[in-house]
């Protein structure tokens, strides 16, 4: 109706009266009743006695938001950055959230799936629309079917209406409403539907105020200015979260008012339009987000502080009332936390809320009084219930009018005792009205009283299994109530129905009724007896089937009984006729499946007297021969039937399904086509009816190494370029075949190739390309894998820091388009650590130099060694001899196969070498010699001898004693601390005994006594232990003295003679040496004797002798100098007989000479040079 200011007066007051009683809905009642108390386990019945409502919502553990939740920690909501605004939707059977990320200006779904407890997966949708800037909180709202709602943005000042259409899946469609001219930095907004209009109260940052807004029936209105209405309620500050509630017909809203902790209350009564009054309550923190709710009965404000503290604000059961405040804190966990809502699945209760820091969405679970299971029914009448477990519980009704949209809770308190209830079951038998029924109850405890009541106002029974008879069908609740030795009750609850007892009937059909075909009879049997009826048919007494109607076939002839007997639990009825059954043909064919276009052969087999044959192929034609063959042109399956006719008029027919399989229609592709690469071929072809099973590719390259191939969808590489004719035959399942060819042309490809200039770890390696183009082309581009570091210069550069296998691939294209791509292994060696070490590190020998790399899979190729700038070797071992102590600076270079470079400097130092040296006390003599060893090394530690083989020492003047003959070299070693040596030996000769002492010299000293000093060397190898001297003074006197001294073999001494010379005028001195060995000779005499000319002129010479002479004439010479000497032999007639020429050497001179050939005579022997002569007498 319209109402406006030209209608009559009547006319407005009737608008104003239609209006009013809208406005003023009423409200329905709550009310049921139900046990106070009840056993554990114990069934009870509430009642439902509320009036005016439509919808019911029974929640049978409701108080769950008067406990603290337990904190579950969920996911990080990958994507959000600052995640602040948070809503969690029911949709169906599906949970979904939302959640603005303020930061990045992105719309962020979880989905829960159909479990608000399952964790969620998270989509990023975005910047819906681009219009997000600095959104804050959102709030969707299910209107008609589509999802519709709206987004504040705080930065923008300004409001987004989005519509995900019928699902909250969809890509939300999103439209700026701007500022409207009240917005102002909005925050939190709450949305409603009052009557058809949807109506959204947003609470504005910017001027600490709330505006509400009407958007008529749709959310793509927008809001005209009698659609807005400000509000600036009393201790408003800060405006964040905002919440509506509807108690009955009136609406109230909760506010977060941040900046001085309050909670606003608006009252806007049943008007959501109208202007509220306000109430302002002291949270004693600043809350954030609100929820703003009702549960068992009682209204709740939930809200959250940014320190993660949760309020419980409790108005008991009217949002009307004075609140109490508890703050739960932050339960052990929750921080720096934005959005937060709570909501309900059924009897369970959750709050979702996001850390806006770390971005952790947590989920809060209201306890349940520990019961898993969700007592929550929307039926009028609720079921029978029993609680697990003891204690104290609430029961609510929360009762609304669809129409209205009014709604009001009540809740009951039921106590349940930890008594447990005994169980009890009960079954029954027959349903049918003319049988009793008889009931029978079970319990695993002892029952102490049974009531029975049947539902038909008839008097209960308490007998534990009663028989009852009912007196007219129907449905019958029974209920059994009994009560257990403990005193507690239970009961259990049945429905059953009885139905009239069935009437069998059936009609026969007309004709001639044959063996071998259906026969079809109609069961007539009237009733509906809810699915429990059953049917058995019977043929002379036998039961052939159990369906309702008879269709069967008759394999024999002749008069049949058949029955029919309809049975219910309790009651049968029963219906006989009887029918005649002539004998019929038995109609058979067979055919084999084949492929369309192949002909057929279908052959008879049918039994009987046969008098005609009509064949139906399906396809539109016939035939009437017996054995017919036929072609199909097209795949398919046909029901061919074959119907036989008998002499008795019997016909009967025989159907079977014959397939003809489709013939595969084959065509392939290929990718361009280059040789020497993978050309790929794929088949296209399809058949109709079955799948294609076998393949056969024939690639007409037989030079390749697989000209053919069976897989579908295959590659081939050709080796060279060209035309060539390929072939494919598809096969399909049933073995139907095709094929077809197509001409492939094979260009020619490139061929790639490279080569790194050097492999050195941490350098660049430069890859040089060498590919080679196709005849006539040229390369166009390069593409190269470098492990991968990629790149699409010809010649590139790489740099590689580990030590690795790398497989370096290049990719050369061509400007046909082609290919080519070759792939090497460059092995980078880890940087060379040189090693070298030394040996011998002393002055007195060249220090041995060896190269310890371990140079790995990059063989090293060429040495450098420096060695101090002193020399150089190119040996991996070598020696340099250093010509002094000192340390030196030893430089090695190494350079690889791969040609990388490295050098190392290392300090050497060059020990000084000690010297060795030792004496022996002798150094040959006879066995057994004793030799002591006097150690003069310097610069020495240790010592080792070896004076002969097997035998050492390493005493440091050691001793040993040589037992048999022969030439020994004892060897000395010295050592010093640096264990650098030096080796000295001598030579030492055992030999056979041999005296032979030689004078090797006499002097006289310049003193007063002039005393004679001999110089003595035992040549031999025996030990002197006693000599005499021999002393001739000038021819006049001779003197013997013993020298009492002990001479080694090889030692020569001074000694000095007792005796002295007082005549000056003697001309010479001649002083011979004698052993006094017994026995034992001097070997070699003439060394005995030392003479010294004291004239200095001319020599002394002695008498010749013996005279007369036989053989030798012997005289001695003592001379100051070498000279010559000349003796002549002049016979009697002065006739030179004969001459002897020789040298004088310094000191004593023996002379002999030789007188073979002389005649016996005196001779004349005369000294040239000489006046004097001597007479000789030669004897013969």
């Amino acid at each position: 109706m319209l109402c406006n200011s030209t209608t009559y007066a009547i006319i407005l007051i009737l608008c104003l009266t239609l209006t009013g009683s809208y406005m003023h809905a009423q409200c329905p009642v709550a009310d049921f009743s139900a046990p106070l108390q009840v056993c554990l386990e114990e069934n009870f019945i509430v009642s439902n006695q509320s009036t005016g409502g439509d919808l019911y919502e029974w929640d049978f553990t409701s108080g769950d938001l008067k406990s603290a939740p337990a904190v579950q920690d969920l996911l990080v909501v990958n994507g959000a950055s600052v995640p602040i605004g948070l809503q969690i939707i029911r949709d169906e059977n599906e949970w979904f959230g939302f959640i603005i990320s303020q930061t990045n200006n992105s719309l962020i779904r979880l989905d829960f799936g159909n479990s608000i407890e399952s964790l969620p997966s998270v989509t990023n949708l975005g910047n819906v629309g681009n219009l997000l800037n600095g959104a804050h909180s959102l709030k969707l709202i299910k209107y008609n079917t589509n999802w519709v709602g709206l987004i504040t943005n705080f930065s923008g000042s300004n409001l987004i209406t989005i519509d995900f259409g019928n699902s909250l899946r969809n890509i939300p469609v999103a439209n700026d409403l701007g500022d409207l001219g009240v917005i102002n930095q909005p925050r939190g907004l709450d949305i409603n539907v009052q009557g058809e209009n949807i109506v959204a109260v947003v609470s504005n940052w910017g001027s600490n105020s709330m505006v509400v807004l009407n958007f008529g029936n749709s959310i793509g209105n927008t809001p005209g200015p009698m659609d807005i209405t400000s509000l600036n309620p009393s201790g408003l500050n800060g405006p964040i979260g905002v919440s509506l509630t509807k108690d009955c017909d009136n609406w109230y809203g909760l506010i977060a008012s941040f900046n001085n902790s309050r909670v606003i209350r608006l009252s806007f009564g049943n008007d959501l339009l109208s202007s509220p009054t306000s109430d302002e309550f002291n949270a004693g923190v600043r809350p954030f987000d609100m929820n703003f709710l009702i549960e068992g009965g009682e209204f709740f404000g939930l809200s959250n502080t940014i320190n993660g503290e949760v309020l419980r604000i409790n108005f008991a059961d009217s949002p009307s009332n004075t609140p109490s405040i508890d703050n739960l804190g932050s339960l052990g966990v929750l921080s720096n936390t934005f959005g937060f809502q709570v909501v309900n699945d059924g009897s369970f209760w959750y709050g979702f809320i996001i850390n806006f820091s770390n971005r952790r969405l947590s989920r809060l679970d209201f306890p349940n009084f520990g019961i898993d299971a969700n007592l929550f029914f929307t039926e009028e009448v609720p079921p029978l219930l029993s609680y697990p477990l003891p204690g104290d519980y609430s029961i609510s009704l929360k009762v609304s009018n669809e129409v209205s949209g009014n709604s009001v809770q009540l809740s009951k308190p039921v106590e349940v005792l930890s008594a447990a209830a005994p169980d009890i079951t009960f079954s029954s038998e027959n349903i049918c009205l003319s049988s009793p029924i008889h009931f029978t109850s079970a319990s695993s405890t002892t029952i102490q009283s049974y009531v029975w009541d049947f539902g038909d106002a008839s008097l209960p029974s308490p007998d534990p299994s009663p028989t009852h008879s009912y007196s007219a069908p129907g449905e019958y609740d029974v209920t059994l109530t009994v009560q257990g030795t403990n005193g507690c009750n239970n009961l259990v609850r049945n429905s059953i129905t009885i139905y009239d007892e069935p009437s069998a009937t059936f009609t026969l059909p007309m004709g001639v009724i044959c063996t071998n075909q259906e026969v079809i009879i109609s069961n007539m049997t009237s009733g509906d007896f809810g699915g429990n009826e059953t049917w058995e048919w019977q043929v002379d007494g036998m039961t052939v089937t159990d369906t309702r109607d008879f269709n069967q076939q008759f394999s024999s002839g002749g008069m049949k009984e058949i029955k029919l007997i309809a049975s219910i639990p309790g009651c049968s009825d029963e219906f006989v006729q009887n029918i005649m059954v002539q004998e019929g043909p038995v109609p058979s064919f067979t055919v084999d499946d084949a492929c369309a276009g192949t002909l057929m052969e279908f052959t008879n087999t049918s039994t009987g007297t046969i008098t005609s044959f009509n064949w139906d192929f399906d396809n539109g034609l016939t035939s009437s021969l017996e054995n017919p063959s036929l072609e199909y042109s097209a795949p398919g399956g046909y029901n061919v039937e074959l119907t036989v006719e008998s002499d008795l008029g019997c016909i009967t027919t025989e159907e079977s399904l014959v397939t003809v399989f489709a013939n595969p229609t084959v065509q392939f592709s290929n990718d361009l086509s280059c040789s020497q690469n993978i050309t790929q071929f794929n088949d296209l072809s399809k058949v109709q009816d079955a799948n294609i099973n076998q393949w056969l590719w024939d690639f007409d390259d037989p030079s390749s190494m697989n000209n053919t191939s069976t897989i579908q969808n295959t590659t081939h590489t050709f080796t060279t370029s060209g035309d060539f004719e390929v072939k494919l035959v598809a096969t399909s399942l049933f073995g139907c075949k095709d094929s077809t060819e197509q001409v492939v042309s094979v260009l020619a490809s490139p061929v790639a190739d490279f080569d790194p200039d050097r492999i050195c770890i941490n350098e660049p390696i430069n890859f040089l390309d060498s590919s080679i183009p196709p005849p006539g082309g040229t390369l166009t581009s390069w593409e190269w894998d470098l492990a991968g570091q990629f790149s699409n210069e010809q010649n590139p550069t790489a740099n590689f820091t580990v030590p690795l296998d790398y497989d370096i691939t290049l990719f050369v294209t061509s400007d046909n388009r082609c290919l080519g791509v070759t792939t090497k292994t460059v092995s980078v060696a880890p940087t060379l650590d040189i090693v070298f070490g030394t040996e011998f590190e002393c002055e007195n020998e060249p220090v041995k130099f060896f190269d310890l790399t371990d140079s790995g899979a990059d063989q090293i190729s060429a040495r450098t060694w420096d060695f101090g700038g002193l020399g150089q070797s190119v040996d991996s071992t070598t020696f340099f001899p250093f010509s002094e102590a000192g340390v030196y600076v030893v430089n090695l270079s190494l350079q690889t196969e791969n040609g990388c470079e490295y050098e190392k400097e290392q300090t050497v130092t060059v020990n000084p070498a000690p010297v060795a040296s030792f004496s022996p006390s002798a150094t040959f003599g006879a066995p057994p010699l004793d030799v002591s060893f006097t150690n003069g090394s310097t610069g020495a530690s240790t010592f080792e001898w070896l004076f002969e083989e097997g035998v050492n020492s390493i005493e440091i003047n050691p001793g040993h004693t040589y037992e048999e003959f022969g030439t020994f070299e004892p060897r000395l070693i010295a050592i010093s601390e640096e264990l650098c040596k030096d080796t000295i030996t001598q030579t030492i000769s055992v030999l056979i005994p041999d005296l032979e002492i030689e004078l090797a010299a006499f002097s006289l000293l310049d003193n007063d006594e002039q005393s004679l000093v001999l110089t003595i060397t035992n040549n031999g190898t025996l030990t002197v232990n006693d000599l005499s001297a021999f002393v001739d003074f000038g021819g006049g006197v001779n003197v013997r003295e013993s020298i009492d001294k002990k001479i080694m073999p090889g030692q020569t001494l001074n000694h000095t003679l007792r005796l002295a010379i007082t005549d000056n005028s003697l001309s010479y001195i001649c002083i011979t040496l004698s052993n006094s060995l017994p026995g034992v000779s001097d070997s070699n005499s003439l060394n005995n004797i030392k003479c010294q000319n004291l004239n200095d002129v001319n020599p002394v010479i002695s008498a010749p002798f013996p005279n007369p002479v036989t053989d030798f004439i012997r005289m001695n010479v003592v001379s100051n100098d070498v000279r010559s000497f000349t003796v002549q032999l002049i016979n009697a007639t002065g006739t030179l007989a004969k001459s002897y020429d020789m040298m004088l050497i310094p000191g004593f001179n023996e002379i002999n000479l030789d007188i073979d050939g002389l005649n016996q005579g005196i001779y004349l022997l005369r000294i040239e040079g000489s006046e004097r002569t001597r007479r000789i007498f030669v004897s013969r």
